[in-house]
């Protein structure tokens, strides 16, 4: 079988989907690059750009309006200069019926025509959306993209699930070799029956068989094949790394991305093209997050691993992070971007080579915390530093100078945001007797960004007084007194909302003179904390718990600590030593933040009727 050495597309449905993008190539030039860029590596799609043409005798227009003809997908990009082969390419796309994704960039002055077909023309025929950068742009067109691919395979699957033998090699359709697939899927099957028995001292001879057979496939160029196997690889053992006695993936794949790599590199494209697919299928259909955290594992550790070697390969890698952190909003995902701007920025301190790098990965961390708003989730970003701070150490990274330097000032502006937009929510919303929706945004976004800046809760109040609005001023007010956790936040009532509110309770109430009047704690207790304990904060919370004498039935998981009370503060019939109880709190705080502590309780009360 012979093999060009042009990189082969996988087909996860029967064919390309291209994607004709329109716009002013003057005033869009380095957008429609970027954009064509990520289009391109997203699984099924390619981007058509009228710039890339070879030359040839038709005139500009002609060799447009052939493109729309040809492409499944129309994509208008409008800003602030009229041009009328991007508006005919417009037109000729309607006429066609091809599906019309349209995006306008926000300007204070647009060209009065272009203003004219914008609000008459555009608005009425088709929602666009409006967009402030290119990284909003990008973000956007994937979601819509995304949509219209999964319509589109489910649409011809039936099924919602994607094909995996198919390819195209130099435009030509081939199939993975019949001999090969089985050989390599019945070695991979030996392979994951002795994980699923547990260790065995023949599993490592088992997987170096699978890898030479793999390498096989790499040293004779064979793309259908290495992208079939870089698929049936991970996917069927993912699920049995980092335990069953199996190591992480990366180190199997490290030598199969060198040898592709040192072959051809077009050859390590193929593979890498193959993760992006595995990884927007952990978005749609599966909505597996482990399967998508530990391709994104492996993206991360090469994208290192090549940082001076190949600073391209590095980025594709940190884009299919990307994009799956941009779908899928789970701080396993976005922890592992955050950790590769944290390296590149560690490098760009000495190297200016990486500092724009560095920029392009804080502007893409940003926006994908942006777009995670949209789906109601305000503490994305804050979720994923947590995240990348417990697994920092896995990878020899610190974030502290990204967090500090460039992460959180980039979280203050979405604060500000924020701010302005739930004073502008208010002002749009319409008075009404239930106030319960503005109530619940107002709690999502001070419990979201109080960590950060303590007193959003007055930033908001004195936003609202500035208006000088009497009737926003009265609703403000309703929405406080509407919830109780808002009238403590604004002291309008005695509700615990924070530790030190906690411990100032548990001192007040304590039987501490064990005179049968007040609180005592017994039983089970469980202490939740704001995120999973690295290995350091585990040996802190363990010399504590000997400490006190709690390590005999203490367990951590995770995010969770449990042990018994009574070992804690019970002294014999009768008798408690309720200081230590708090005494212990403030130390297991003093290591990570706690967000809720649970245990049995009783109240004993004064007698103060007559029988």
């Amino acid at each position: 079988m012979k093999h060009s050495d042009e990189q082969g597309d996988y087909l996860a449905v029967r064919t390309k989907v291209d994607v004709f993008i329109s716009s002013s190539i003057n005033e869009f030039k380095k957008t429609r690059v970027v954009l064509a860029d990520r289009i391109d590596k997203m699984p099924h799609l390619k981007a058509i750009l009228l710039e890339r043409r070879g030359a040839d005798a038709e005139t500009v227009t002609t060799a447009s309006l052939k493109g729309v003809e040809s492409s499944d997908i129309y994509l208008g990009i409008f800003g602030k200069k009229y041009s009328e082969i991007t508006l005919k390419e417009y037109h000729n796309a309607v006429q066609l019926g091809k599906p019309c994704l349209t995006y306008v960039r926000k300007a204070k002055v647009r060209d009065p025509e272009l203003a004219e077909f914008v609000k008459k023309e555009l608005s009425a025929r088709s929602k666009y959306y409006e967009f402030e950068n290119d990284q909003m742009l990008v973000k956007q067109a994937r979601k819509d993209l995304n949509t219209l691919v999964v319509q589109t395979f489910k649409s011809i699957s039936g099924t919602g699930t994607l094909s995996v033998r198919r390819a195209t090699v130099g435009g030509t359709d081939v199939l993975v070799e019949d001999r090969f697939e089985e050989e390599f899927s019945e070695k991979l099957s030996t392979v994951t029956k002795m994980l699923v028995n547990g260790p065995h001292e023949k599993t490592n001879d088992a997987i170096d068989v699978v890898v030479m057979m793999f390498k096989e496939r790499i040293d004779k160029w064979d793309v259908p094949s290495i992208k079939f196997a870089t698929r049936e690889l991970f996917t069927r053992l993912y699920k049995f790394s980092e335990k069953n006695g199996m190591s992480d993936l990366y180190l199997i794949f490290k030598d199969l991305f060198a040898r592709a790599y040192s072959e051809r590199r077009y050859l390590l494209g193929a593979m890498l093209q193959t993760f992006g697919l595995i990884m927007f299928e952990s978005w749609v259909p599966l909505d597996d997050v482990e399967r998508g955290e530990k391709a994104a594992k492996v993206m991360l550790k090469l994208a290192i691993d090549l940082l001076d070697k190949d600073l391209e390969v590095a980025r594709d890698c940190s884009t299919a992070i990307d994009d799956l952190a941009g779908d899928l909003f789970e701080p396993e995902i976005l922890s592992k971007e955050i950790l590769l701007a944290a390296r590149v920025f560690e490098r760009s301190l000495e190297e200016p080579q990486f500092r724009e790098f560095v920029e392009d990965l804080s502007d893409w961390i940003k926006v994908n915390d942006e777009y995670a708003w949209d789906a109601d989730i305000k503490t994305y970003l804050r979720d994923s530093i947590d995240y990348a701070e417990w697994e920092h150490t896995n990878y020899g990274i610190s974030i502290d100078q990204l967090k500090i330097k460039v992460l959180y000032p980039k979280l203050q502006q979405t604060i500000d945001q924020q701010i302005e937009g739930y004073v502008d929510f208010l002002l749009e919303s319409e008075s009404r007797e239930d106030i319960s929706f503005e109530a619940e945004e107002l709690v999502k976004t001070i419990t979201a960004y109080e960590f950060l800046r303590p007193d959003i809760a007055n930033e908001i109040q004195l936003r609202i007084l500035s208006t000088r609005d009497h009737g926003l001023q009265e609703k403000f007010d309703r929405i406080i007194h509407s919830n109780k956790l808002l009238g403590a936040v604004y002291r309008k009532s005695g509700m615990i909302t924070t530790f030190d509110e906690l411990i100032k309770f548990l001192e007040a109430n304590f039987d501490t003179e064990n005179i049968g009047i007040g609180l005592t704690t017994f039983g089970f207790a469980m202490i939740n904390f704001t995120r999973k304990l690295n290995d350091a904060e585990k040996e802190s919370v363990n010399q504590i718990a000997r400490k006190y004498g709690v390590d005999e039935d203490l367990e951590i998981r995770d995010q969770l600590l449990t042990f018994e009370m009574d070992h804690l503060v019970y002294v014999s019939e009768g008798q408690h030593n309720m200081a230590k109880l708090t005494s212990f709190l403030k130390e297991i705080y003093g290591v990570i933040e706690i967000e809720s502590f649970s245990t049995d309780m009783e109240f004993r009360l004064r007698r103060l009727r007559q029988t």
